[in-house]
């Protein structure tokens, strides 16, 4: 871990959400709360800083895809098969890529 690096927090163990109609009431204000911490920390320069590092080093291809996938909404990545290159990065990184999704 770098110095300046937080361990990240495991988040507890919940039950299964239930339905809040619309949209998800819980997870909106778990990101409030984050967020605000977050502000609060005095941290942001130096999270905005590392965020840049990472998006125009090795990973920001990557970063950029996932951003496009999230903005389809829940279940995209379902749909969406990662690039070629997105999978040699990832190899070249040391990870496995996933085993294809069958389609039925």
């Amino acid at each position: 871990m770098r110095p300046n690096q937080t361990k990240p927090q495991a988040q507890p163990k919940t039950a299964p959400q239930k339905n809040e109609g619309e949209g998800n009431h819980t997870a909106a204000r778990r990101y409030d709360a984050a967020a605000e911490k977050t502000a609060k920390s005095g941290n942001v320069e130096q999270l905005a800083e590392k965020a840049k590092r990472a998006l125009d080093g090795k990973e920001g291809d990557a970063l950029r895809d996932a951003e496009i996938v999230a903005s389809k909404g829940p279940g995209a990545m379902r749909a969406v098969a990662p690039s070629r290159d997105a999978l040699d990065r990832a190899e070249d990184e040391g990870m496995t890529a996933p085993a294809p999704v069958k389609k039925k």
